[in-house]
């Protein structure tokens, strides 16, 4: 997960979303700006939530590029945010092959599943739709301000 480099790299300040896709991003696609596309407002996170959604993004992403919007040519992904009184994130995948339920979650899904609700007091949300995977996850305010995050802005 390279999200560590990434908070390493901004000693340990915290960051925002569009940080952690663009650096965990990376790792499956050379044309990330291209086929992820991030809109909406900025959502900012403290050291301890960048790992655990870093966690979240990781998986989708390597999800995504096994069975999803990464694994065609055409693929992409869209992510809508919103940080109204929480910070609300939406991930649609479209134009990947027709999707399906898991008869069984597995570790990753997992692993999501108890980090975001567990580490971060969030909620998730997957829906196997057949157009593609759409996942909304709902997550408490933050204390963390932008000055604190001392990230960049990369689309976010």
């Amino acid at each position: 997960m390279r999200t560590h480099d990434l908070l390493t790299n901004a000693d340990w300040r915290g960051t925002t979303l569009g940080e952690i896709i663009e650096i965990e991003a990376a790792a499956y696609t050379d044309r990330p700006d291209e086929r992820i596309r991030l809109t909406g407002d900025r959502l900012v996170f403290n050291p301890r939530e960048a790992v655990s959604i870093g966690m979240g993004i990781h998986e989708l992403l390597t999800n995504a590029a096994k069975y999803g919007a990464l694994s065609t040519r055409d693929g992409e992904i869209h992510i809508k945010t919103e940080n109204h009184g929480g910070r609300r994130l939406i991930w649609t995948e479209r134009n990947g092959p027709p999707v399906v339920r898991p008869d069984n979650e597995g570790f990753g899904s997992f692993l999501i599943q108890k980090v975001l609700r567990a580490e971060l007091q969030g909620h998730i949300e997957m829906n196997f739709k057949k157009a593609g995977l759409e996942c909304r996850i709902e997550l408490p305010p933050t204390a963390l301000s932008e000055e604190e995050a001392h990230a960049p802005d990369t689309g976010s």
